[in-house]
């Protein structure tokens, strides 16, 4: 289990991913010192608190992504942020790319029990 208890998704993320967080968390950091920003003036640019923009640098999971979009904007890092999951890369999207996408997909239903 991940030690970032304080929610059920961030309690169940395997640490390969809580890696790829932690990853991402020092590119940010990174890019604000290369910029030559303290954290309190990108938190403020961002409309956030040094603690959230400290978590952010840590990868904590539970940071929104709203912050995340914020913060990579005000670095111009933020053109990529619509790749992060698109087909183009998705091993199991790109096969589906020619394929007509449903407008929604029904929830299955569920197993029905007599006791």
């Amino acid at each position: 289990m991940s030690r970032y208890a304080k929610s059920k998704s961030a309690a169940g993320l395997p640490e390969d991913v809580i890696s790829r967080l932690q990853e991402l968390g020092g590119h940010i950091r990174s890019a604000r010192k290369i910029r030559r920003m303290s954290m309190e003036e990108l938190a403020g640019r961002a409309l956030t608190n040094r603690e959230t923009l400290r978590r952010l640098e840590r990868g904590e999971p539970g940071v929104s992504i709203g912050t995340l979009a914020h913060v990579l904007w005000v670095l111009r890092l933020e053109n990529n942020l619509g790749n992060l999951a698109s087909l183009e890369v998705d091993p199991h999207g790109r096969a589906r790319l020619e394929m007509a996408l449903p407008k929604r997909i029904k929830r299955r239903k569920e197993a029905k029990y007599d006791f």
